[in-house]
């Protein structure tokens, strides 16, 4: 299994549109496509997590990148409007949980 993080760049987001916050803070729309300057990957991870749901991993990466150790570097914590993809599926952390993306 593939995992992937990328963590919105609020303040390239928001000079290059505000409505991108809105879509993705509110909407659960998926703004790295239109955007990809807007997000960074932090971090990337192969794994077997074959035995676990996908709001398992999102519950123990978003643990980790807000208590643990970030995947040894040095980065924010995880918040929102920040993409977790598992293998072709992308979460998006929001104010309270995580949503499935949905396209425009």
């Amino acid at each position: 299994m593939n995992i992937s993080i990328y963590y919105a760049d609020w303040d390239y987001l928001r000079e290059y549109d505000e409505r991108a916050f809105i879509a993705v803070t509110f909407k659960g729309n998926n703004c790295r496509d239109k955007h990809p300057k807007g997000y960074n990957l932090v971090h990337e991870e192969v794994g077997s997590f074959d035995d676990m749901t996908d709001q398992e991993i999102l519950s123990d990466y978003f643990e980790r990148f807000n208590i643990g150790d970030r995947g040894k570097k040095w980065v924010r914590s995880m918040s929102v409007g920040d993409q977790v993809q598992i293998d072709d599926r992308t979460w998006i952390c929001k104010p309270i949980g995580w949503e499935r993306f949905n396209e425009y």
